[in-house]
């Protein structure tokens, strides 16, 4: 599982933006960190630095991960704009010294959003021994966090559809750090509220914003979150298939122990709402979606649930488990399970594997990918498993000679003495 520092509480607002927004980029490559530092080459200590916020990275190295991240995903929408990352990135690297000057700020008709963000005038400087006295321009410096009055209105709900409005107005001072801070705060709103402020930014055309949204919602307490869930899928606007897709995907790159609790949250209020426990296996299997080591943390979490069967079924439904690779993936998930001690989710895992009507080449390779990982007993007993479910007397003979041709004379012999039953 891939683990971050965790960012700085008293880390500047842009600096905290541009960091989150990297993170949430290397999260779609569904890379380890120490192999995408191999990979680049990179030093994995400097990476870290950057996506904990200690660091400003080259814009080159900026460049590089929107790219790959914009080709690993096939979400619309899913990966922010490069020029809004690149206004997030100066506005990082200025965050303790760039000024701006008060001509570059609109000087008529202000609005009070902009009046609150720009700095309070210096006094006057008087020239001694010049007999008049000389007023000074002073300079102005964004003030990070001074969002009170947005904010309050937004806590108490007032004029919920100015939200758009307000947004663009930071875009325009490029105010990107206050942008995603008012965004968190509508996304702690009661989910009523919350789905409302989405709905606008929708309707406003904000789609980037839209996502960043819904990933703030995702951090929301589970059962919160189950129950905006719910109320997505329940809606009676085709949007919302797109707003529930993404955010199902959002919950799921979230904590292992949190993506099993949503789980179990959305299967318990399927009582109360329809749909919650549809909802629930089709958030474990965007889950599967996650690394090998992952998903051990999300199958183990799940047996703490009550939830362990069917939920490790579904999260073994993924894409991460399949495709040319699978055996060797299966083989390091059964052992991530061995070494937590989850024996149960390990059978089930098992079970899985041998009732998909597995192949012959396909026992071969998984069976070798279980000596790898030193797991023989499991490698032994795979053969007459897959036996027992085909009971098919002519397939187990073809079986044990294909093995015996591999050169796994113990698992051959044992295809060979399998019963059919």
């Amino acid at each position: 599982m891939r683990r971050f520092n965790e960012l700085d509480a008293d880390l500047p607002a842009q600096k905290r933006a541009l960091a989150e927004a990297l993170r949430n980029l290397f999260f779609l490559l569904d890379e380890p960190l120490n192999g995408y530092a191999k990979r680049l080459p990179c030093d994995k200590g400097a990476m870290s630095r950057y996506l904990a916020g200690r660091r400003i990275p080259p814009w080159k190295w900026v460049c590089r991960l929107h790219r790959e991240a914009l080709e690993k995903t096939i979400e619309d929408g899913a990966v922010m704009a490069e020029s809004a990352l690149q206004n997030m990135y100066h506005a990082a690297l200025g965050a303790s010294s760039w000024m701006v000057h008060q001509n570059t700020l609109p000087t008529s008709n202000q609005e009070p959003l902009e009046l609150l963000l720009r700095a309070p005038q210096q006094p006057e400087v008087r020239q001694q021994p010049r007999p008049e006295p000389k007023r000074v321009q002073p300079e102005l410096r964004p003030v990070p966090s001074r969002l009170a009055q947005v904010s309050a209105e937004i806590e108490s709900f007032l004029h919920a559809e100015r939200l758009p409005k307000h947004i663009r107005e930071l875009q325009a001072l490029e105010r990107h750090a206050e942008v995603l801070e008012l965004l968190n705060v509508v996304a702690r709103r009661p989910v009523p509220q919350a789905l409302y402020g989405l709905r606008c930014l929708e309707r406003d055309g904000l789609a980037v914003e839209v996502n960043f949204l819904v990933g703030f919602a995702a951090n929301r307490p589970p059962q919160d979150a189950a129950k905006m869930a719910e109320t997505l899928l329940g809606s009676e606007k085709r949007s919302n298939v797109h707003l529930l897709k993404n955010f199902l995907s959002a919950l799921s790159r979230g904590q292992p122990t949190v993506v099993a609790d949503t789980a179990r949250q959305l299967a318990i209020g399927d009582g109360e709402r329809r749909g919650g426990r549809e909802l629930c296996w089709e958030l474990l299997l965007v889950a599967g979606n996650r690394s090998v080591e992952d998903i051990a943390d999300i199958m183990a979490a799940l047996g703490t649930t009550g939830m362990g069967t069917r939920g490790v079924r579904a999260v073994f439904s993924g894409e991460s488990c399949h495709g040319e690779d699978r055996c060797s993936k299966t083989a390091r998930l059964l052992r991530l399970l061995k070494d937590k001690g989850c024996t149960g989710q390990q059978e089930t895992v098992i079970e899985e594997v041998v009732n998909s009507r597995i192949e012959i080449d396909e026992i071969i390779g998984m069976v070798n990918a279980l000596h790898e990982v030193r797991l023989r007993p499991l490698a032994e007993d795979l053969g007459p498993r897959a036996v027992r479910a085909r009971a098919d007397r002519r397939w187990r003979d073809k079986l044990a000679r294909a093995l015996r041709r591999a050169g796994l004379t113990t698992e051959a012999e044992l295809v060979r003495q399998a019963p059919l039953a």
